[in-house]
C-alpha cells in the first residue's frame, strides 16, 4: 500500500501530525511550504506518486491549500483531519474521508475499509503510541522543532476545533 503523509507549513518547521502518522501507520511523508508551493506544484508531485492513499493534517493555515488540492489529485483515496477538520467543507471538495479528534486508530480502519465520510477518532491512550523524534529526517534543517507533551487543550476559543468538550481534558 503506497500511503503518502502531507505536511502543508513551512520549509523551517516540521508538520509533525502527518510526519508521526507516516511512522505509525506506515508511509511516506512529504513537507511542503504554504509559502513558497503552490497548488500546482503540490498536486504535480503527489500524482507523480500515485498513492493509494493520501492524508492531510488541517490547521487554520493551511486549510484553504487543501481545499484547493483535493480535486486536482488524480490517484488514491483522500483523508483530512487535523484540529480544523470539522470547521471546513472537505468532503464537499473531494475527501473521501474525514476525521474529527485522534486519527491513529480510527485511520487503521479507513485505509483497511475504505471508508468514507465522516468519522470520530478514538481517544488514543498516548502511553501506548511510540515516541518517533529520533526518526525525523533531516532534524538539521529546521529552525525549531515542535514537541507535542499533551493533546488537548483547555481554552474555548471560537475559531478552534479543539475546543469542542471532549478535546478540552489535558491528557499527557
Amino acid at each position: 500500500m503506497n500511503s503518502l503523509f502531507i505536511g502543508i507549513y513551512d520549509r523551517n518547521t516540521v508538520s509533525l501530525a502527518p510526519f508521526l502518522l507516516s511512522k505509525f501507520i506506515g508511509g511516506e511523508f512529504l513537507q511542503f511550504s504554504i509559502f513558497e508551493d503552490s497548488v500546482d506544484e503540490i498536486a504535480r508531485v503527489i500524482n507523480e506518486k500515485k498513492p493509494d492513499f493520501i492524508c492531510f493534517s488541517a490547521y487554520i493555515w493551511n486549510a484553504t491549500v487543501i481545499k484547493s488540492l483535493l480535486p486536482k489529485i488524480e490517484h488514491g483515496f483522500k483523508v483530512v483531519g487535523g484540529p480544523h477538520a470539522l470547521d471546513n467543507d472537505f468532503l464537499d471538495r473531494g475527501a473521501d474521508a474525514v476525521v474529527i479528534g485522534e486519527g491513529e486508530e480510527i485511520l487503521k480502519e479507513i485505509f483497511e475499509n475504505r471508508l468514507t465520510g465522516l468519522h470520530q477518532g478514538r481517544i488514543t491512550d498516548l502511553t501506548k503510541l511510540p515516541l518517533l523524534y529520533d526518526k525525523l529526517p533531516n532534524i538539521d534543517d529546521y529552525e525549531w522543532l515542535p514537541v507535542e507533551t499533551s493533546r488537548g487543550c483547555p481554552m474555548k476559543c471560537g475559531y478552534c476545533a479543539w475546543s469542542s468538550q471532549e478535546q478540552q481534558k489535558m491528557r499527557f
